[in-house]
Formats: structure tokens, C-alpha cells, sequence
């Protein structure tokens, strides 16, 4: 008889527990599932937004004709100008967060440059190049070193009463044309690169699980300036802005299976906007500003 009536007795004890474990759980369940499926949402935000084949990468890049119009009109006027990119600066020293390299790519100019190229459908300008002068003159002083050593060859193996005649009349071996002089030059610069604008973030945990979200956005900033060879006069300027944004989505798991049996789990998953992406757009949007403004 008093089995029976401790065995009545623990069924009855263990019931409140049992309900009580499932009150805790049903309502656990769910708002682990809303955390996960926002979580989920906006993880699929993220993802759309920085790999829709559409908006993004080298795609855009081939695509963007935002600048286009413009440059063709200003150049319709005056057919044949040439143009070249003359310097384009980081002027923010903004740096990694580990300091060993600069945030923004030093591709400006080169960036600058394709698009000048790929607006010049109608070839009504040419893009000429200045970087790298001093091995253009290196290799034009090699070639007519070549013609003046044909040129010896030539008169030493002729004649000895034709070698005064021939003197500066031998046919170059190397063709060398003078180089063309640019009518306008381009200065661009990335004058500002704002850090954190937003930075913000959530997170929950119940019962030994966690989801966390962040999100943050910076700003790229960059001017170009026209500038006429002839005067030196600055004839039109441009300035654009990008916004670079970075969002990370995570979920943790902390749990005792038994007293000697512990489980944990975690996974964050981080998507960076590309920056020379940005850097891109806001030089097409300078130059379409300073082509639109001229």
C-alpha cells in the first residue's frame, strides 16, 4: 500500500514539471522560430543585394552608361579633342582596420579611363595616356637609337663619294611619330571616406539559443575637375558619393544533452559591398555631373 502510494505521489509531483517544461518550450519554439525566419529574411535581403547579377559586378560595370550621353555631347562640339587622366589621389588615409593596407583601391584613374573609353562609341575624342611617360620616352629613345645605327650601318657599307649625300636621308627602320599634346586634362580625387554612418544592430537567445544580425554602411566621396590645357582654366567640376554597406547574419547553440554531453554550434554569415564597386559609380556619377555642368 505505500508503494502505491509513492509511486501516486511522484506521478502526481512530476506532472507540474512536465507541464511546466512544455509551457516553456511551446512558447521557446516559436519565438526561436520568428528570430530565425527574420534572420532568414534578412539574410535573403542582403544576398539579393549584393549579388543580383543585375546590379552588381563586372556586369554593371560593362553595363553603366550613365556618364555616356553626357561626354558625347561635349565632345560633339569639339571632334577630335583629346583628354588626358592626369592624376587621381586618395586624398582620405582612411586605412584597413589593421592598418596594412587603404580602404579605397588605387584604381581611380584606370577606373576613369574606362570609362572614357567605353563612352567613345562614336570615336569623337581620343584618351591619351600619361602614367607612364617616362618608359613611352625610354622606348622612343630606344627606337630611334635603333634608326641611327641603321643609319651608320647604311653609310659605312655605301659608297665613300655617297656617304655625305646620305647622310640623315636613310629610311628609319622604326617609324616614330611625334606624341599628341591633350587638350583638357582630368584631375579626380577620393576626397572622403566616411566610416559607419549607420551601425547598428539586434540579437536574442532563449533556451540556449541565439540569432544576431548587424548592419553598417559607409559613404565613398570623389571629385573630378576639366581642366583646359590652353588657359589652365578649371571649366567644370563634378562630385558624387556612394554608400558601401556590410551586413552579417549569425545563429548560435549552447545545450547540455545530458549532464556529461554538451552541444555548441555557431555560424555567422557576412556580406561586404565591393568598394572598388562603389568607387566605380561615384566616378561615373562625377563625370556625368562635371559633363553635364560644363
Amino acid at each position: 500500500m505505500s508503494a502505491r502510494v509513492v509511486k501516486l505521489s511522484s506521478i502526481m509531483f512530476n506532472q507540474p514539471a512536465m507541464r511546466l517544461k512544455r509551457l516553456i518550450a511551446f512558447p521557446s519554439f516559436l519565438i526561436l522560430s520568428t528570430l530565425m525566419l527574420g534572420a532568414c529574411d534578412t539574410d535573403q535581403k542582403a544576398f539579393a543585394r549584393h549579388f543580383d547579377d543585375e546590379q552588381s559586378g563586372i556586369n554593371l560595370l560593362e553595363t553603366t552608361h550613365n556618364a555616356e550621353v553626357a561626354i558625347n555631347r561635349f565632345f560633339k562640339t569639339s571632334s577630335g579633342k583629346k583628354v588626358v587622366v592626369s592624376k587621381f589621389e586618395d586624398l582620405t588615409g582612411a586605412r584597413s582596420q589593421n592598418g596594412t593596407s587603404s580602404v579605397v583601391a588605387s584604381s581611380g584613374r584606370i577606373l576613369t579611363e574606362y570609362i572614357l573609353m567605353k563612352a567613345n562609341t562614336k570615336k569623337l575624342y581620343s584618351v591619351l595616356d600619361r602614367s607612364e611617360l617616362a618608359g613611352l620616352v625610354n622606348e622612343r629613345r630606344l627606337a630611334e637609337q635603333v634608326n641611327a645605327d641603321n643609319e651608320k650601318r647604311e653609310i659605312n657599307a655605301a659608297p665613300v663619294a655617297l656617304r655625305v649625300q646620305m647622310q640623315g636621308r636613310v629610311a628609319p627602320i622604326i617609324d616614330i611619330k611625334p606624341l599628341k599634346v591633350s587638350d583638357y586634362l582630368i584631375y579626380g580625387a577620393i576626397v572622403g571616406y566616411d566610416r559607419n554612418l549607420v551601425d547598428d544592430g539586434s540579437g536574442a537567445a532563449l533556451a540556449g539559443f541565439g540569432v544576431r544580425n548587424r548592419f553598417s554602411r559607409d559613404q565613398i566621396n570623389v571629385i573630378i575637375q576639366l581642366v583646359d590645357v590652353n588657359s589652365g582654366e578649371i571649366i567644370s567640376t563634378g562630385y558624387a558619393s556612394r554608400m558601401i554597406e556590410s551586413s552579417s547574419v549569425g545563429g548560435s547553440m549552447f545545450k547540455f544533452l545530458s549532464q556529461d554531453r554538451l552541444i555548441e554550434f555557431e555560424q555567422t554569415q557576412v556580406i561586404n559591398d565591393p568598394t572598388t564597386r562603389a568607387l566605380f559609380l561615384a566616378i561615373d556619377g562625377a563625370l556625368l555631373r562635371m559633363f553635364t555642368d560644363v
